[in-house]
């Protein structure tokens, strides 16, 4: 692994938090190999960075969901004690991290934006309202805060017709419902104030996913890819980079209106017209990071010594191997599926494993065994059970 820096170039030391996380493993990665020293706070004993050759240093901190003030706590002691330079948030925790912003800007330079535009964003009712207010296009939606709200939207559907449920605060489309006019109604949800659902008009179309880099409402790295395989009806698996102007340049418009500082992903979907319909955003690394390389230097994007948006590569491609014979053979249903999927399983690096690197895709199995034992004991799926003790559903700041 290269850790040598140009004489130009500031090595800088960097406290990543989400330690869990394949895409926060890229990024440590990454910013080892520019020349960074990389040090991890995660609230999971085991998680994959934790044997990472590029992490100096792995801190177990208190779970920021059931002791926020704990957590803050924590990564101040670290950003003094390790003379951190940068604290850049990777996963939902993002958003615990915002709320002691004040506290932790004393110590190190936060890589976050505030809660209050977290909260909007990662909001799919009030973010659907935000972007109706800068004149985007969007898809139908309504907000349902009781049973009788999703009567309402129902009973005007013609026959055929189809809408997509989901909670107002959720992740990786893990209770994403779709009904079309005419079903059994008995599975919809039952909305309430406390947990808000909303309703969206199904769009027909190619879904892509992004991923960016921002700073000061500047887009300073950038990367779009098709979503085709997927685990479940969620996250997307394989990651393949294309060239997509009118996505760059939707994703651009947003960040310079709120003047954005962060990372920050979205999911669209363009129809066979060419509109282009945002469905939500994830205001946090995806794996679109996936798509960068060492010589792409993603960290200038972060540390504004990038002088336009940094792109991968078009056509580079990468995946998880496990999920795609998990979830990505399982789900193929003809001969062009099957040649779809081989082809991308030929063409596409593997996330985890590295050569140089091989410790975090050897200790996978630990990282999964703990999420499966919370899974247990908390009644839930093991994809809900990873960020679990993360989560931020719009509780007040």
């Amino acid at each position: 692994m290269n850790t040598k820096a140009t004489s130009k170039q500031k090595r800088r030391r960097l406290l990543l938090t989400g330690g869990r996380a394949p895409a926060t493993l890229e990024l440590a990665r990454l910013m080892r190999a520019a020349g960074h020293e990389v040090f991890v706070a995660e609230s999971l004993r085991a998680h994959l960075c934790r044997h990472s050759r590029a992490v100096t240093s792995s801190f177990e901190v208190p779970s920021p969901r059931e002791d926020r003030a704990g957590f803050i706590a924590a990564l101040a002691d670290i950003l003094v004690r390790q003379r951190i330079d940068y604290l850049i948030p990777t996963c939902e925790e993002v958003f615990h991290v915002a709320w002691g912003r004040k506290t932790l800007s004393e110590h190190a330079q936060v890589f976050a934006p505030s809660l209050e535009q977290l909260r909007v964003l990662h909001s799919k009712w009030d973010f659907i309202k935000l972007l109706e207010g800068l004149d985007f296009l969007t898809p139908e939606t309504w907000r349902l805060q009781a049973p009788e709200d999703v009567l309402d939207v129902i009973g005007p559907l013609a026959a055929g017709e189809r809408l997509v449920f989901k909670p107002v605060f959720s992740r990786f489309a893990a209770k994403v419902r779709f009904y079309t006019a005419g079903e059994d109604t008995r599975d919809l949800p039952r909305p309430s104030p406390q947990e808000p659902w909303v309703a969206q008009r199904f769009i027909a179309g190619t879904p892509y996913c992004t991923y960016g880099v921002a700073r000061e409402g500047r887009l300073t790295a950038h990367a779009v890819y098709p979503s085709i395989f997927t685990a479940g009806q969620g996250a997307t698996i394989h990651f393949q980079a294309i060239a997509h102007p009118r996505i760059e340049a939707w994703v651009s418009r947003l960040v310079a209106a709120l003047g954005y500082t962060g990372q920050i992903a979205f999911d669209f979907i363009e129809t066979s017209e060419g509109e282009l319909y945002p469905l939500e955003c994830n205001p946090r690394a995806t794996s679109g990071v996936h798509l960068f390389r060492p010589k792409d230097r993603l960290d200038g994007a972060f540390f504004g010594e990038a002088s336009e948006p940094l792109r991968p590569q078009a056509k580079r491609a990468a995946m998880l191997s496990l999920a795609m014979g998990l979830y990505g053979l399982p789900s193929v249903r003809s001969l062009r599926q099957l040649g779809a999927w081989g082809k991308a399983i030929i063409t596409s690096r593997e996330i985890l494993f590295d050569w140089k690197d091989p410790l975090p895709a050897l200790g996978q199995m630990t990282a999964l065994a703990e999420l499966w034992r919370t899974s247990r004991r908390e009644g839930i799926s093991l994809l809900e059970a990873s960020t679990w003790d993360i989560e931020w559903n719009g509780e007040d700041a």
